[in-house]
C-alpha cells in the first residue's frame, strides 16, 4: 500500500457509489466494491456519511 509521501491528491470531478465492510482505524474502506457512477450529486458536495443506528447503539452500550 502507498504511503502518504507518494499519495497524489486530485480534485473531485465524479461521484462513485461504493459499498464496503467498514472503515479502518486509518480512515480507509475495508473490502470496497465499486457499484457505479452517480449523476444525482455534484462531486464538490459529497461528504462522508455515518450510520445513524451505529452511533446510537455505540452510545447505548452492549445489550445484556
Amino acid at each position: 500500500m502507498k504511503g502518504e509521501a507518494v499519495t497524489t491528491w486530485v480534485k473531485p470531478l465524479l461521484v462513485a457509489e461504493v459499498k464496503f465492510t467498514e472503515w479502518t482505524s486509518s480512515g480507509e474502506m475495508r473490502h470496497p466494491v465499486y457499484l457505479g457512477l452517480r449523476e444525482d450529486k455534484p462531486a464538490g458536495k459529497v461528504v462522508r456519511e455515518y450510520e445513524k443506528h451505529a452511533i446510537h447503539n455505540k452510545a447505548r452500550g452492549p445489550r445484556s
